[in-house]
C-alpha cells in the first residue's frame, strides 16, 4: 500500500470520527447537517476519480518495479565503477537523511537506485553512493518520484561539472557497457610484484681498500 493511499484512508477515518463526534455536542447539530448536505452534494464522479487515480498510481508503480524480464548479468559493482560512484559523490552518502537533507554518513556501498532484482542496470547512471544504513533499509524498494527528483536536484550541487545527474537506469536501455567489459573491470586489481634480487651489474661494488680502524672509529 502506497503512502498516498494510507494517508487518504487515515484522513477519511479521522473525518468520520470528527463527523460523528460533533453530533453529540450541543449546538453543533446544524453544523453537522450542513456538512452532511455538502458531502452529499458532491458529484459521484469526484470520489470515483480520486479512487481511480490512487489505484492507477499504485498499479503504475508496481508495473515499473516488475521490469522488462531482463536481469543484468553483472550483479555487483566492479571496484573501478564503485570508485567512480564514490568519487563523484565526494565519498558521502547520497540518500536523504534528517530534515530532508542529504545524509552526512560516509559512503560504504555502491547501491542500485533501481533495484537489480527489478531490472536495474549495474551502471553509473543507476548507481548511488550509500551508507550502510541506507543500503540496508532501502533494500529492493523503489524510490518514489519525489525522492528521485530530490536526488537529482542535490546532485547538481556536488557532482563535477558536466556529469549527468539522472538517477536510475533499467538494464537493456542504451548506454550500458557490455557485461564482459564490466566484468573485466572487476578483475583489474593492482598487482604487487616481488622485488628482484640485485644482479652483478646493479650490486654495489665492494670496497677495494681494507677497513681502517682509525678512519672508521667515530670521534666522540
Amino acid at each position: 500500500m502506497s503512502k498516498a493511499l494510507r494517508a487518504t484512508i487515515a484522513l477519511a477515518v479521522v473525518g468520520a470520527i470528527v463527523y460523528f463526534a460533533i453530533g453529540g455536542i450541543e449546538g453543533l447539530d446544524e453544523l453537522r447537517a450542513v456538512i452532511a448536505a455538502r458531502v452529499l452534494a458532491v458529484p459521484l464522479w469526484v470520489p470515483l476519480a480520486v479512487v481511480a487515480l490512487l489505484v492507477g498510481g499504485v498499479a503504475a508503480r508496481r508495473a515499473g518495479g516488475r521490469g522488462n524480464g531482463q536481469t543484468d548479468p553483472v550483479r555487483m559493482y566492479p571496484s573501478v565503477m564503485r570508485a567512480q560512484v564514490f568519487a563523484r559523490a565526494g565519498g558521502q552518502c547520497e540518500y536523504t537523511g534528517w530534515a530532508w537533507q542529504r545524509c552526512r554518513a560516509k559512503a560504504e556501498h555502491a547501491d542500485h537506485i533501481l533495484p537489480w532484482s527489478k531490472g536495474g542496470a549495474t551502471s553509473l547512471q543507476n548507481g548511488a553512493a550509500s551508507c550502510a544504513h541506507h543500503n540496508t533499509s532501502k533494500g529492493a524498494k523503489l524510490l518514489t518520484g519525489r525522492q528521485t527528483r530530490a536526488l537529482e536536484r542535490r546532485r547538481r550541487r556536488y557532482f563535477p561539472p558536466g556529469t549527468p545527474v539522472k538517477a536510475g537506469q533499467r538494464y537493456g536501455e542504451p548506454g550500458i557497457a557490455a557485461p564482459a567489459a564490466r566484468a573485466a573491470a572487476a578483475a583489474v586489481e593492482p598487482v604487487v610484484r616481488p622485488m628482484a634480487a640485485p644482479t652483478a651489474a646493479t650490486a654495489p661494488a665492494a670496497s677495494a681498500t681494507a677497513p681502517s680502524w682509525e678512519r672508521d672509529t667515530p670521534i666522540w
